[in-house]
């Protein structure tokens, strides 16, 4: 699995969004796959967020075989230290969790 901690942000604040590229392999053409994000505040908690590609709220978009992206979103969740990873089934029926890492959501100081 790659690691890669997310830009932190503040509660009620908007994400910015992320691409990721997988690797010019066929083994992980994105072409028919379905994306699975999970977000818990440790790996045996239950989950406080999750999103999937084949949602209708556009959080996670296959952009072509190659490239996911986490869209542009407004965080609702409490502050805190979450960790988070993402499963991709692909068309062929492999599933493999390639992708995560931690994400840290500030709570706003100032009002």
């Amino acid at each position: 699995m790659q690691n890669y901690n997310l830009p932190s942000v503040n509660t009620g604040n908007t994400f910015y969004g992320v691409r990721f590229i997988l690797p010019s392999n066929p083994i992980y053409s994105l072409d028919g796959a379905t994306i699975k994000m999970m977000v818990k505040t440790k790996p045996d908690a239950q989950p406080v967020a999750s999103f999937s590609s084949d949602e209708e709220d556009g959080k996670i978009v296959i952009i072509d075989d190659r490239t996911l992206e986490i869209s542009q979103h407004k965080i609702d969740l409490l502050p805190n230290n979450y960790q988070y990873d993402i499963l991709f089934e692909f068309a062929d029926g492999r599933k493999s969790t390639l992708i995560g890492g931690g994400w840290i959501i500030n709570k706003v100081i100032t009002d």
